[in-house]
């Protein structure tokens, strides 16, 4: 699982080799939430194929027909709407990965306590507080 950056999975792919699935982070779908009509923010959770599919048809007219959502509605459409392969959870349901919150929660941790909410671009930086995640946990332990 991996957010959308063709980078981490195309690394992963070269080191560890091809993968069976390929999973985006839900929360990259969501992170505009403030956007969404509010009926139309559990279609991302529906674990039937064709509830999903219904809630996003819906889910896209709604956002193409408000001025306020409509420039994230044509964003949506094209990057997520025609892979939702990679991100809805109907989709991964049977692969025993429903949500990724200890994800998101490890990621919260690492951007807002050990990075300081700056965006780190050096890897030798994201690596040093991975190690102190680490020791920290070490420690606590």
């Amino acid at each position: 699982m991996s957010d959308d950056a063709p980078a981490f999975y195309n690394t992963w792919s070269g080191v560890m080799g091809n993968v069976k699935h390929q999973l985006l982070c839900s929360w990259h779908s969501l992170k505009k939430r403030n956007l969404f009509p509010k009926h139309c923010v559990s279609y991302v959770h529906q674990t039937s194929v064709q509830d999903f599919q219904n809630h996003l048809s819906k889910f896209i007219e709604d956002l193409m027909s408000d001025d306020d959502t409509k420039a994230f509605g044509i964003y949506f459409e094209k990057y997520y709407a025609r892979r939702t392969k990679l991100w809805a959870y109907c989709f991964r349901f049977m692969l025993g990965i429903n949500t990724n919150m200890y994800l998101e929660s490890f990621h919260k941790i690492l951007k807002h306590i050990y990075s300081e909410e700056r965006k780190v671009k050096r890897l030798d930086k994201t690596i040093n507080a991975l190690m102190k995640i680490c020791r920290d946990s070490v420690i606590s332990v």
